[in-house]
């Protein structure tokens, strides 16, 4: 199974994974971390450094949280270099340079995370440096997608140099995400937009 080299959690037990070093790691999914939530209890992420690792779905972490409805929290982590490497996965296009983020039924929220120095890349022009996905039983994301949608907020995204900073691939009307008081190292309105790929940019999609 090519996915977490650097760490992998699959449990449905309440787990805190903190203060780690997560370094040079390369995977297909996650390339530091691969976690899924699989039961009521809470996942908690946080206090680690995530340098220079790679993967075709989230090359710092790729993390979901399944149908039991559990919680997961993303938070005080350092995310910073590195990209994805080349390939997709079930027709999607490599994407996530530093997290892919899968939540079905769940609590998923991301905050006061630094993401630094992540890169684009030729194959996926619309390379982002997180990625909101359907639940893998819906690869495809055709608008059966789960309303279920992290929250994104009080983040510091600074010195990257990537086509996006969040691209939501969730294509369901209720997929809304919540990014506010993040840190775009601008407060120009029309820049941050374009950092962002979502209902604006296709109709199908969830907005941000």
């Amino acid at each position: 199974n090519n996915s977490g080299l650097g760490l992998r959690h699959y449990t449905e037990d309440a787990t805190s994974i903190t203060g780690n070093l997560i370094i040079n790691n390369a995977a297909t999914f996650g390339g530091g971390l691969f976690a899924e939530q699989r039961g009521p209890s809470p996942l908690t992420i946080s206090g680690n450094q995530f340098i220079s690792n790679s993967a075709a779905r989230g090359g710092g972490v790729m993390v979901s949280v399944s149908d039991a409805g559990g919680s997961l929290s993303i938070s005080n982590n350092i995310f910073h270099a590195k990209s994805v490497v080349a390939g997709g996965v079930n027709s999607f296009p490599n994407n996530g340079a530093a997290l892919w983020i899968e939540n079905k039924n769940g609590t998923l929220s991301v905050s006061n995370n630094t993401f630094s120095a992540h890169t684009t890349f030729s194959t996926n022009p619309d390379a982002a440096i997180i990625v909101i996905h359907c639940f893998e039983s819906d690869s495809s994301c055709s608008g059966n997608s789960f309303p279920a949608v992290p929250s994104i907020t009080s983040n510091n995204f600074i010195d990257n140099n990537i086509a996006r900073v969040i691209y939501n691939n969730q294509q369901a009307s209720a997929d809304e995400v919540d990014a506010t008081n993040n840190w775009w190292q601008t407060t120009n309105s029309t820049t941050i937009e374009s950092l962002i790929f979502h209902q604006d940019d296709d109709i199908t999609h969830g907005l941000v």
